[in-house]
């Protein structure tokens, strides 16, 4: 999976968001940053989602991420959307796969 943070092709990609083709991942990249809610499409994580569809944020807008790899992912199944144990799930997860569970300071608030 790559990081799309070119302008041109994370554009192509926003424009596919209204078809169905696009997942939900968890994703943890090299430096151990875990970014829930990633928006994929064809293997290329382009995005969040923060809020549950409130707030888009694209990877073209946070000059951090270029050059950063991802070295795991989740995809987001229905158990993972459990408001009983879809949190639990997706931290424990995580912390198996050596991510740290603190955001990004780049990351969009509400």
């Amino acid at each position: 999976m790559t990081i799309v943070t070119d302008k041109a092709e994370s554009a192509r990609l926003e424009q596919q968001l209204n078809s169905r083709d696009w997942t939900l991942h968890d994703v943890v990249l090299d430096d151990g940053t875990w970014l829930p809610d990633t928006m994929v499409l064809n293997d290329q994580a382009f995005g969040l989602l923060i809020g549950g569809h409130t707030v888009f944020q694209f990877f073209r807008e946070v000059p951090q991420l270029v050059g950063r790899n991802v070295t795991q992912d989740l995809r987001l199944r229905r158990c993972h959307g459990s408001l009983l144990f879809g949190s639990w799930l997706r931290r424990r997860w995580a912390r198996q796969v050596g991510a740290r569970l603190d955001h990004p300071k780049w990351r969009a608030r509400i």
